[in-house]
């Protein structure tokens, strides 16, 4: 599932219908809870990271680190990210 919302965000970007700034607000609230998240469901950062990566927010450093330093292992998703 978090390939085919990776693939459907990329599409957006792609088609210029949702900018980076938008995605980054709707991504806020779950980099602020991805750590309670993986407690439940471990893989959690892994998916976070690839839909962050179709979003194309992987290309924008300062935006990305602003978005993951929400998060208390932030370290960690950013070596996933740029990984």
């Amino acid at each position: 599932d978090a390939e085919l919302v990776a693939n459907f965000f990329a599409r957006a970007v792609g088609k210029n219908l949702c900018s980076l700034a938008t995605f980054e607000q709707g991504f806020s609230g779950t980099a602020e809870f991805i750590d309670d998240i993986a407690v439940d469901a471990p893989k959690a950062p892994q998916y976070f990271i690839k839909m962050l990566q179709g979003a194309s927010l992987d290309k924008d450093e300062e935006r990305s680190t602003r978005l993951l330093s929400k998060s208390m292992d932030s370290e960690k998703l950013l070596g996933m990210l740029t990984a």
